[in-house]
């Protein structure tokens, strides 16, 4: 099998950053919301994708997460996941 790092990488490169996007935009939409709760669960998930911006962040995650998919495709899974956990201790920076 021969590994092609060059279709792998921007994959990989490109999955960190949708998913830092998306963890970041889910997060700041769902803390300028009203409180959630989980004694109202459908109440909840009726506030969370009634909001567009938290939506849209939300299904670039799901992007994020299908280029990572892609990526295994190409690169070795050490490789995939040495660059993915970079990006996410860069977000949590």
């Amino acid at each position: 099998m021969t590994v092609t790092y060059w279709a792998g990488l921007p994959l990989v490169i490109a999955s960190v950053v949708l998913l830092a996007w998306s963890f970041s935009g889910q997060h700041a939409e769902a803390s300028s919301m009203s409180p959630l709760s989980l004694r109202r669960p459908f109440a909840s998930l009726r506030a969370l994708f009634s909001n567009l911006r938290w939506l849209t962040a939300y299904l670039t995650g799901w992007l994020g997460w299908a280029a990572y998919v892609a990526a295994l495709r190409y690169l070795p899974l050490s490789i995939t996941q040495g660059v993915s956990a970079a990006g996410l201790a860069l977000l949590a920076l």
